[in-house]
């Protein structure tokens, strides 16, 4: 029968918080004994069925484990909460668009892009620790106090949220989890991931339509991140693609300040296997597709430098890149005035094999965004225009490398192993 004391019993009826310190306390070494049956049964089924199913449902047997139920209920809420109605291009896409001097033309573009990507290797090898122990050391929860993320949590999410939305595509059902939630990440903005981490006083998810549209969220957010205390964690895409370009302008002998320098390679390594890691999960297409961006207040000087590109001539875009699956939400946001000095390009992105659609993932599914992995490659086929031109290229692939894709998800299921924190086994997150 059941040992549990009665006293103990009532105090998690009336005070989960204060019986996990009972726990804690007096029955440390039954949970050690509980956490190694688990973790034993789990090595058993891997070997026996080698299915993702059965280690999902024993990786939630031990993150409920550890984290309450009040805390798993809200943690489920935040995970199902999406932006509704139709918005053309959501407030993290037009962020993106903030940072677009994210092209490089020239002939030798291809053997310095490749050089990058060699570079971008060294640093992500000099990293300490996987991809699991960068999120828990760049992010923020709140836990009675804010605090560095824990891996118990993190592995929760990762497999409540692949339980929420494995059904959306054949590639999220087969996908690891932490790699999902790595995904929905990048489709946050600062406010968003706060939220993940059930940080207090977080605006609100907007329902109104109106609150809906990036200046609604804008005016939503505006106070909250106006306090120097919050938000408590980054717009994580906005932080590495930024790095990622400003990095490789430096890379290629552009003037760049030494601020910038310090601050772009700082960034770029804070969240270098995050990133690494998204490229290196991306899908190959079985039919290529044709996907569209639409870059706003451009330097009318780079504007010509696109209009006047040869066919035939390479384009290296180094970080991340967003493009919309609907050429309207491109062209819409193409088609927006240019202050004086500045203009608008839109690309039509043809013969796109590799990459992911964050629909089944994002915050903002209306947006339609596909995402281009690092490291990608154009050829230019066409140009129409010169004020605002069209830019017709060929998607030609990522230069990242076969083998330093390898290393990215064996990364990644070394830190879906067995983790623990502070010396006791908290959580257990292995797939097949």
């Amino acid at each position: 029968g059941c040992q549990m004391p009665a006293a103990l019993r009532q105090a998690v009826v009336q005070d989960h918080d204060r019986a996990q310190q009972m726990l804690v306390a007096a029955g440390k070494a039954k949970d050690q004994q509980v956490i190694l049956r688990l973790e034993n049964e789990l090595a058993a089924e891997r070997a026996r069925t080698k299915t993702n199913a059965d280690s999902l449902r024993l990786a939630l047997q031990m993150g409920q484990a550890v984290i309450s139920r009040e805390r798993r209920d809200r943690f489920r809420v935040v995970l199902t909460q999406k932006v509704i109605c139709h918005v053309s291009g959501g407030a993290d896409w037009k962020a993106r668009e903030v940072e677009a001097r994210q092209y490089t033309l020239g002939e030798n573009v291809r053997e310095a892009a490749t050089a990058y990507v060699k570079q971008v290797r060294e640093w992500w090898r000099e990293k300490q620790g996987d991809v699991l122990d960068e999120l828990c050391e760049n992010l923020r929860m709140h836990d009675g106090s804010t605090k560095h993320v824990d891996k118990a949590t993190v592995l929760y999410l990762s497999s409540e949220f692949k339980r929420i939305c494995a059904n959306e595509s054949a590639y999220l059902g087969d996908s690891w989890p932490l790699a999902i939630f790595c995904l929905r990440l990048y489709t946050q903005q600062d406010v968003d991931i706060d939220r993940n981490f059930l940080c207090p006083d977080v605006p609100g998810f907007p329902t109104d339509d109106d609150e809906q549209s990036p200046e609604g969220r804008d005016k939503v957010y505006a106070q909250y991140r106006k306090d120097p205390d919050k938000p408590r964690n980054p717009m994580m895409f906005q932080v590495a693609n930024w790095a990622t370009r400003r990095r490789w302008e430096k890379f290629m002998g552009s003037d760049v300040k030494s601020e910038d320098v310090r601050q772009a390679e700082d960034g770029l390594k804070k969240f270098i296997k995050w990133q690494c890691l998204i490229s290196a999960v991306r899908q190959h297409l079985d039919e290529p597709i044709t996907t569209y961006r639409g870059l706003c207040r451009l330097p009318s000087a780079m504007v010509q430098d696109l209009a006047t590109m040869r066919r035939g001539s390479l384009l290296f875009w180094p970080a991340m890149t967003s493009t919309a699956l609907d050429r309207s939400v491109a062209q819409e946001y193409a088609n927006q005035p240019a202050p004086e000095g500045t203009g608008n390009v839109l690309f039509v992105i043809s013969g796109v094999s590799e990459g992911i659609a964050l629909r089944g993932v994002s915050q903002y599914p209306r947006e339609g965004e596909f995402l281009l992995p690092l490291f990608s490659l154009l050829e230019v086929r066409d140009v129409l225009g010169t004020e605002n031109p069209e830019l017709r290229c060929k998607f030609v692939g990522s230069l990242m490398t076969e083998d330093f894709r390898q290393e990215c998800l064996l990364d990644m299921q070394h830190a879906q192993q067995v983790c623990r924190v502070d010396g006791d086994a908290t959580a257990l997150l292995a797939t097949a």
